[in-house]
């Protein structure tokens, strides 16, 4: 099941004005708390951008594109591709 992001990706609302200061605390919190959980999962998203960042009707913002992401094994230093 995919969430559609009706409102695209937040780079293309860069300079139409419609991003107010209430909207744009949205998308930082939900996108920190977004790199919260993958930390806490052990997960580098290694490409984080405005062109990764899709938006719902709310402005809710979710991560996508993980082709460059890996796991994080912090006992023995090794990186790995996530597979998640």
């Amino acid at each position: 099941i995919l969430s559609y992001a009706s409102k695209g990706s937040l780079d293309a609302l860069f300079g139409k004005n419609i991003l107010n200061m209430e909207n744009k605390l949205r998308i930082l919190k939900g996108v920190a708390s977004g790199c919260r959980h993958l930390a806490h999962a052990k997960i580098v998203h290694r490409d984080l951008a405005a062109r990764n960042v899709l938006l719902d009707d709310s402005m809710s913002p979710m991560i996508t594109d993980f082709g460059m992401s890996r796991l994080v094994d912090e006992f023995e230093g090794k990186n790995e591709t996530a597979s998640r």
